[in-house]
């Protein structure tokens, strides 16, 4: 079977859009999370989320007719544009059979739904826009991209909660692995900041409560964590087989080298205490690898800000890595970013990619009173140099669908 490699990276974040600016601004450790203001919130008791600012679609999507499209497609397609770009890929010079475009999605485009909804309620059904359908649907993400880029291969769409993206990138690894296809876009994209999913997590109870300091409200593994903060944006990857990646001369970040998932078949709401199907799929990911899992120099964690998953995963990886627990330093981009559901995937391979390639990892912020039940390093406040050789990438997601990426320097 053959090698996968990542060649090209494309992000729309709440810290930056853009492969360069979001890793300059993740290795400063800048948080995106700030107050939610383009809505009427009052009475909600989240009102901040780690929001995309300054994103102007006419700028991104030149010729693409984005105001038929929900946020999160319109994020997915100018994260593939940007993918495209940075890994020097004309896909109309290459076999377009060969090139797919596998996403993660987990809530859609609910702002465009929110609209069709009150339009109906307040002017009647003749008025409701023809194209809302279309154009919030979990599908609309890849089949946009296939559509603007020429893509001819598999367009796929994932949904399995917050590993969404993760789903889609493994998916993608075996297929290209498998020969079927020579380039797959793998991402994820999710523009989850509306009032009625505010609303919703809100009332489960499970979103901080920081509304007078959202800079410092998403604080994983922290002692005085209160919940997630929800985020959006994409993050789609360019995945190559190596040896087609070698005839055209990219430049590679990073080697992806396995997938594992599992499930852990326990609810739909709560998460399962002691996590043995997350260790199951690490250990999958590494199987055949050529690396054991007590290799990793790095990992991208779920990270999520929440008290029992923050443990859980702590858990997990000192059973999974054993006494090499200690050496391996562990970071949370959601400290920075919120927490971007399905499309968080998406943001910790490019996390790893870019640690490997650009010798430093960055750091989980607001890390300032330890959780004795987290006592990883967790690369408190401030980067690190660093050049991972092995890292994991591990997403934790509604229902407990568990997905493990791993990665090599190339």
């Amino acid at each position: 079977m053959g090698r996968v490699v990542v060649t090209g990276i494309g992000i729309v974040s709440p810290i930056g859009t853009g492969r360069r600016a979001f890793w300059e601004n993740a290795l400063a450790g800048r948080s995106g999370v700030r107050d939610v203001t383009f809505a009427d919130l009052e009475g909600l008791p989240a009102r901040i989320g780690g929001r995309v600012e300054g994103f102007d679609p006419s700028e991104h999507l030149r010729g693409v007719k984005w105001k038929r499209l929900s946020r999160f497609v319109q994020f997915a397609l100018a994260a593939s544009f940007l993918a495209v770009e940075d890994a020097g890929l004309a896909p109309g010079s290459l076999a377009a059979d060969r090139l797919g475009v596998f996403m993660g999605v987990s809530m859609s485009g609910m702002e465009m739904v929110e609209d069709m909804v009150s339009t109906w309620r307040e002017r009647g059904p003749g008025e409701v826009k023809r194209y809302s359908a279309t154009g919030s649907y979990p599908g609309a993400a890849a089949g946009n991209i296939a559509i603007e880029l020429g893509l001819e291969g598999e367009s796929l769409t994932f949904s399995t909660g917050c590993s969404s993206a993760a789903t889609a990138l493994g998916n993608a690894f075996r297929s290209l692995r498998a020969g079927e296809h020579d380039v797959i876009l793998a991402g994820g994209a999710e523009a989850c900041l509306t009032p009625s999913y505010l609303s919703v997590f809100g009332k489960a109870g499970i979103l901080s409560k920081r509304n007078d300091d959202p800079a410092h409200a998403s604080r994983p593994f922290d002692r005085d964590r209160d919940g997630y903060v929800l985020g959006e944006g994409g993050a789609v990857l360019v995945l190559e087989t190596w040896s087609h990646a070698q005839k055209r001369g990219a430049r590679t970040y990073a080697e992806v080298a396995g997938y594992g998932s599992t499930t852990d078949a326990y609810s739909m709401y709560a998460v399962e205490p002691e996590g043995r199907r997350a260790d199951r799929a690490i250990a999958k990911a590494f199987r055949g690898t050529g690396a054991d899992v007590s290799e990793v120099d790095y990992i991208s964690a779920h990270g999520s800000s929440s008290v029992v998953s923050d443990r859980r995963e702590t858990r997990v990886l000192r059973r999974t890595l054993g006494p090499d627990a200690d050496r391996s330093c562990v970071s949370s981009i959601k400290s920075m970013i919120g927490h971007p559901l399905g499309a968080c995937g998406g943001f910790q391979t490019a996390a790893c990619a870019l640690a490997m390639s650009s010798g430093a990892v960055h750091p989980t912020i607001n890390y300032d009173h330890p959780d004795p039940e987290c006592d990883l390093d967790y690369v408190p406040n401030e980067a690190r140099e660093s050049r991972p050789r092995a890292a994991l990438s591990l997403s934790l997601g509604m229902g407990g669908v568990n997905a493990a990426i791993a990665l090599k320097a190339v």
